[in-house]
């Protein structure tokens, strides 16, 4: 091993958290990656480098087993790369006496249900919810709780990206979005055996990202959410736009953001919000114990001069260095974008020229493609069956907005799509 004495482990490094690594080593950090089951889905695993883990093994559920493996390692910290983490990481923490948020309220950071109930005993306002796994017990919680009023909002109890949301907006929708989630395992591999059914928050929807030291939170960034009304789904991420923290909207998200940290308990690492703004102020979505998923670090970086990645390993190894500035907010040093691909189109993908044009904008900073040529295309419905996506970037503002439109120009014809004889 490299420098066996400032050894990390990372748990589910995939997504954002495939970043982790490349950071940890520009600090002199070795890393060893832990898998916390054998079934973690393909959506989540693309991407991931082997070649920058010292060591690997995956989780077989023996806990006592894979801690007394790690001893040998003298681990420092245990990072949480994705959602699929926050389990077994919190155990790893607390068995190996590390720095983390404590087991014992892990399900308030992955069971929607209980998240949201504990915001709101907290006295912060959230959106009115029932679960069950009985779909006559979920139409009577509607007809007596909610007074008949639609729509109302079906989810999983502990998925993520938007998995099977659905809105419906009668008792039709509502027992087939039922029916599509129960008895089904969902994207983090989990078998959805009760579904969440929440009162439709009305208002405009934000990303409130953070990083927490010692119960002292610090804001890393807020993105103003474009959505797309998705016929059959539920509403599809367009893009989000990066938010001056100088905006009053900010500081109310913020505060909201930052008293939901102490209610769920996340004291150490990330957290990842997703908030609706409603005429009563914000309101919680969810949040995530763990970097934002599939955002480039470094289009971050240009934008704000550094990542949430960066302040993640501050709070575990620098602590020091992250007390100097948690009590300031960010600076907006350029404007950026982080656009999803949306398709309306279906079939196997004879050529992409998208990539080629995309590319000619003044803005563009980077893209990600999750489909080739040879692939088959399908409709977008959520945040997992987007082709790609592209970040912005710009000094100017008006300009990015330009190339925001222009891009969904070349979107539109950026897919050929192989005829097929009827």
């Amino acid at each position: 091993m490299k420098n066996s004495s400032k050894v990390v482990v990372i748990v589910d490094g995939y997504s954002t958290g495939r970043f982790l690594a490349p950071f940890l080593h520009k600090r002199g950090y070795t890393a060893i990656h832990v898998q916390s089951s054998i079934g973690i889905p393909n959506f989540f695993t693309r991407g991931f480098r082997p070649e920058n883990y010292d060591e690997r093994t995956i989780f077989d559920g023996d806990l006592l087993r894979l801690v007394d493996w790690l001893k040998a390692y003298q681990v420092l910290v245990v990072f949480i790369g994705a959602e699929s983490g926050v389990y077994l990481g919190d155990k790893l923490s607390a068995t190996l006496q590390l720095l983390g948020n404590t087991p014992e309220s892990s399900e308030l950071r992955r069971n929607k249900f209980l998240m949201i109930k504990a915001v709101n005993d907290g006295g912060l306002e959230t959106a009115a919810q029932f679960k069950s796994n009985d779909v006559d017990a979920i139409l009577k919680w509607h007809s007596t709780e909610m007074n008949g009023l639609w729509p109302v909002v079906i989810k999983p109890i502990n998925s993520a990206g938007s998995d099977s949301v659905r809105f419906c907006n009668n008792a039709k929708e509502l027992i087939a979005a039922t029916q599509n989630i129960l008895g089904k395992k969902n994207k983090l591999g989990i078998l959805n055996t009760e579904v969440l059914v929440q009162s439709f928050l009305d208002g405009e929807e934000y990303v409130v990202n953070t990083v927490s030291c010692f119960s002292k939170h610090n804001l890393t960034d807020i993105r103003r959410c474009y959505k797309k009304r998705i016929s059959g789904a539920g509403y599809g991420s367009a893009c989000e736009e990066l938010l001056s923290p100088n905006e009053k909207i900010s500081q109310e998200l913020k505060s909201y953001a930052f008293r939901a940290l102490d209610l769920l308990k996340i004291t150490h690492g990330p957290g990842h919000f997703e908030i609706m703004y409603t005429k009563k102020g914000p309101k919680i979505i969810e949040v995530g114990a763990r970097v934002q998923g599939e955002i480039n670090p470094d289009s971050n970086a240009a934008c704000l001069g550094y990542q949430q990645i960066d302040k993640t390993i501050d709070a575990y190894l620098e602590p020091t260095r992250f007390f100097s500035y948690y009590e300031k907010d960010y600076t907006l040093q350029k404007f950026g974008l982080w656009t999803f691909l949306i398709s309306e189109k279906i079939g196997k993908i004879t050529s992409i020229p998208f990539i080629d044009t995309v590319k000619t904008l003044s803005s563009f900073f980077s893209l990600q493609m999750n489909v080739q040529p040879e692939d088959y295309l399908v409709r977008t419905i959520d945040y997992y069956s987007s082709p790609g996506n592209v970040h912005l970037v710009n000094q100017d503002n008006n300009r990015l907005m330009e190339d925001m439109a222009q891009l969904r120009q070349f979107e539109s014809e950026g897919f050929i799509i192989e005829e097929t004889l009827s």
